[in-house]
């Protein structure tokens, strides 16, 4: 029983909590540090519990990832899907993105100790998500709002700076530095 909604536990409610204490761990100590036994602690489970959701700690760091980029992939979706200049809806995009749920997000894609198959799926999503952001790219060199370039490299160093926030709030959050202060 869910204690704080005072109902049964769906699969889908357990496999996001499962997620979310999987992004805190890699945001705190790094995906090499993300093993089951951490995380059902930190939820008050058996750790055998996790192998009902999770074939193991490789396809759980491949399903942190994919969630991290399909909500990412969702918020560019919706500002392709809006009018105004290419940089307006590339800045919201990045607004939305720093200021997204804290823990939401998971800090770069240091997937270096998962397998090479799980590596390679979460690779490939984030290829997707560097494609649709190039997109915004463009469309803003197309109005004019984005001075010409590469494309693909601007989304590439979009991603990688947002990333670098995360990775600097999650480090400010343990030594106790207010939220944002980073960006502030």
């Amino acid at each position: 029983i869910n204690e704080k909604r005072g109902r049964k536990t769906t699969k889908t409610d357990r496999i996001n909590e499962i997620l979310d204490a999987s992004t805190r761990i890699i945001n705190q100590r790094g995906i090499g540090e993300i093993n089951l036994q951490s995380i059902a602690s930190q939820l008050g489970l058996k750790y055998t519990t996790l192998y009902h959701y999770f074939r193991g700690r490789d396809a759980l760091g491949r399903e942190t990832y994919l969630r991290h980029h399909a909500a990412r992939e969702e918020n560019i979706t919706r500002q392709l899907d809006k009018s105004g200049t290419g940089q307006h809806r590339l800045l919201e995009f990045i607004r939305q993105e720093l200021s997204s749920v804290p823990g939401s997000r998971v800090r770069g894609d240091y997937t270096g100790t998962l397998s090479q198959k799980e590596r390679q799926t979460v690779l490939d999503a984030r290829d997707g998500v560097l494609d649709h952001l190039s997109e915004l790219v463009l469309a803003g060199q197309a109005d004019g709002s984005i001075r010409p370039m590469d494309a693909k490299t601007a989304a590439i160093a979009i991603l990688c700076i947002l990333d670098r926030f995360i990775m600097l709030n999650g480090i400010a959050k343990q030594i106790g530095v207010k939220k944002n202060a980073i960006i502030d």
